[in-house]
């Protein structure tokens, strides 16, 4: 395995890019904390368990890539790459998004604008990541276990939020406080009609709203307070796109 890695090692001291994907690693090579140019690094199709705090010292990474290996976590020290554009978690074990019992403030990461963690086992929201410091685009947490969107969601900065096959029943009125979401993806989850709140029709910036495959019948959402005035948001954002 180390006569692998080597090159690609020194391959990425010239390019800042290091690619081990598909290596069978069982943890991150130790040889990566001295790569401190790094920009892009892609664990992917592995079998890590663990990332190392030692991660902290990749200060110029952007692009961090961890799909499909055994995650449980991320470190607290994630907190400390301020310049990660991309983080891309998908496909692990993920049962939380940071260690649990850490006391981390993700303010710093004012450059994330993507995150996967779809296909995992979380739980819970990661709120770690609502605030308003963090200008996410997308934040991808399909096929999860997750089952209320927390009141804390109002400060998350998403324009696309995708919580296909949840176990979403409760949505917090907050969620239409969401300054920059357009986009919420909340198909196949275990939604009833009385738990969906209105203020998003009525009061926000969300124009595509996706909630097939819930506990309710379509035609009754579709009668819902406010859904003409969601349908002209919808409307003006689909000739925008034309």
């Amino acid at each position: 395995m180390g006569n692998t890695i080597a090159p690609r090692i020194e391959n990425a001291e010239k390019t800042g890019v290091l690619q081990v994907s598909g290596l069978k690693l069982k943890k991150v090579p130790e040889q990566v904390k001295h790569l401190r140019n790094l920009r892009s690094l892609d664990l992917s199709n592995n079998k890590i368990e663990n990332i190392d705090p030692w991660i902290s010292v990749l200060k110029n990474l952007k692009v961090l890539n961890v799909e499909n290996n055994k995650l449980k976590c991320f470190p607290a020290e994630l907190y400390l790459l301020t310049k990660l554009e991309s983080l891309n978690g998908n496909s692990n074990f993920l049962i939380n998004f940071i260690t649990p019992g850490a006391i981390v403030n993700l303010n710093e990461l004012s450059c994330l604008r993507t995150v996967n963690l779809s296909h995992n086992y979380l739980t819970e929201f990661p709120v770690e990541l609502c605030l308003k410091s963090i200008p996410i685009n997308v934040i991808d947490l399909s096929n999860n276990q997750i089952s209320i969107i927390p009141n804390a969601i109002a400060s998350l900065q998403a324009i696309e939020i995708n919580l296909n096959s949840n176990k979403i029943s409760i949505i917090s009125n907050g969620i239409a406080q969401c300054e920059r979401l357009k986009v919420l993806r909340l198909e196949h989850n275990c939604l009833r009609l009385e738990n969906f709140p209105t203020e998003l029709l009525t009061n926000s910036q969300v124009s595509l709203i996706c909630v097939d495959g819930n506990s309710f019948n379509m035609k009754d959402f579709y009668n819902l307070p406010g859904y003409s005035k969601y349908m002209e948001r919808f409307t003006a954002m689909k000739k925008k796109a034309a």
